[in-house]
């Protein structure tokens, strides 16, 4: 009966709409500035008219009544940002990475244009970045997280998503992983260019005559480029596992929302 132009599916379709477009808003490459907003509009759109016509026609429960209504719209919107997020997060964890491991070389002066937030990162950072948003589309990753905006209805109705302290503690984890992510891919530089700095501080007291800061700044670069040209293949490896992760988690989100 939803298909039919009524009331009812016109309120179905905006807390599908609420859901799907908060959460494409905040995937990687999907919700980046340098995509326009009608485009991720239009999208987001797209997804949830889709979803509507598969999982419309078993929604058995539609808010009456203006409260019940804002205040579903207000948790389905929740819910998306909070899942798109758990991938967001992964991506945010090889960037941070990448910017830290920019400051050790030297390049914090040198900053560039994120694509994805539109703030400015380090060269090294905005090179892991868009390494981890080709990774994120050549292997098809996407994919997952596109389907699991549509199958998301299968598990949980709109409407029904409730926002507990339990949902909160799961997704306040999932910030704090990203942090531990983060030194995982930062860590060949974190461990070389330590030791060159440990090693340099060494010469300083070695030989005062030599001006250590003159020499530190070639010296740290060509390190840092070393060891991103030796760990990439882990690198990327490493990606990967971490987009997989963010995957269970997104699903984790989900069922952190569901009554009962």
């Amino acid at each position: 009966m939803f298909l039919k132009f009524s009331p009812d599916s016109v309120i179905l379709f905006l807390l599908m709409l609420c859901r799907v477009l908060s959460l494409v808003m905040t995937l990687p490459v999907f919700g980046s500035e340098r995509v326009l907003p009608v485009v991720r509009v239009g999208l987001g759109a797209s997804l949830a008219l889709i979803a509507f016509l598969v999982f419309g026609p078993s929604v058995t429960s539609i808010p009456k009544g203006l409260a019940p209504l804002i205040l579903a719209m207000i948790g389905e919107i929740f819910l998306g940002l909070a899942m798109g997020f758990t991938v967001r997060f992964a991506m945010e964890a090889v960037s941070f990475a990448g910017n830290m491991a920019g400051f050790q070389m030297g390049f914090a002066l040198a900053n560039v244009i994120d694509p994805q937030t539109g703030t400015q990162v380090s060269l090294v950072g905005n090179f892991l970045m868009l390494t981890a948003s080709l990774i994120f589309l050549v292997s098809g990753l996407y994919q997952h997280f596109i389907e699991g905006i549509i199958n998301s209805f299968m598990i949980l109705a709109p409407g029904e998503a409730v926002l507990r302290a339990g949902g909160m503690d799961r997704f306040i984890q999932i910030g704090g992983e990203m942090f531990v992510n983060t030194v995982r891919v930062g860590a060949p530089w974190i461990i070389v260019l330590l030791l060159a700095k440990v090693g340099l501080g060494l010469m300083a007291r070695t030989f005062p005559q030599m001006n250590v800061i003159f020499v530190a700044f070639p010296v740290t670069v060509a390190l840092g480029l070393i060891t991103l040209a030796m760990a990439a293949p882990f690198v990327v490896a490493l990606i990967v596992t971490i987009f997989s992760g963010a995957e269970g988690h997104f699903w984790a989100v989900l069922r952190a929302a569901m009554p009962g």
